[in-house]
């Protein structure tokens, strides 16, 4: 059973897996705000370890994650003037900002752009998100722990089908690639 369900996710995620580069189609604006975080709790997110926040000047109070593994809030350097920059959703005011880059003036806090687990630039892409209902197993928090920048996007349910853009490593990809690979190896073997 477990080897099916593996084959299940391999040749489902392998085949719903799409994505393209091109920077004209990711129809992103960047926004660059200037103060301080100010932390939420989120009612909507069942992990305990995203920390929701917005920036005091944000006259919108857009919400966005805090990279609490890159940067734990506790960590910010007090009484300075951060600057934010974030990517403003193509998809409208409701979805919240992407965090970029947390700068101040002694340089760069946080680079989304730069993978936590490989440490090496990314490339940003469009990517189609995964409904619940295509995967077969419910293991897309062990491939986010693993391959966290690999390109696979689970939507929550209810959001629809549709391409995001989404930062990419090229290790993740590969990686997943490979782990996927053996998986089916594996259930290949014990059928």
């Amino acid at each position: 059973m477990v080897a099916t369900a593996i084959v299940g996710i391999a040749g489902g995620c392998f085949f719903a897996f799409h994505s393209r580069e091109q920077s004209g189609a990711l129809h992103e604006r960047q926004v660059t705000l200037t103060g301080h975080p100010l932390f939420q709790s989120d009612p909507s997110s069942t992990q305990s370890s995203v920390l929701v926040a917005i920036v005091d000047s944000d006259s919108q109070k857009r919400k966005f994650s805090w990279p609490q593994q890159a940067l734990a809030a506790g960590e910010l350097p007090p009484a300075r003037n951060l600057r934010f920059t974030f990517f403003e959703s193509p998809h409208g005011a409701s979805w919240p900002l992407e965090l970029s880059r947390i700068d101040d003036d002694s340089g760069t806090l946080f680079d989304g752009s730069i993978c936590l687990l490989h440490r090496e630039s990314m490339h940003r892409t469009l990517v189609r998100m995964l409904q619940p209902s295509e995967l077969i197993y419910p293991a897309p928090a062990i491939e986010d722990a693993l391959f966290p920048h690999s390109g696979f996007v689970v939507a929550r349910p209810g959001m629809g089908s549709f391409e995001i853009p989404t930062w990419i490593c090229e290790t993740c990809h590969r990686e997943r690639d490979r782990w996927l690979d053996k998986a089916r190896q594996t259930a290949s073997a014990s059928n």
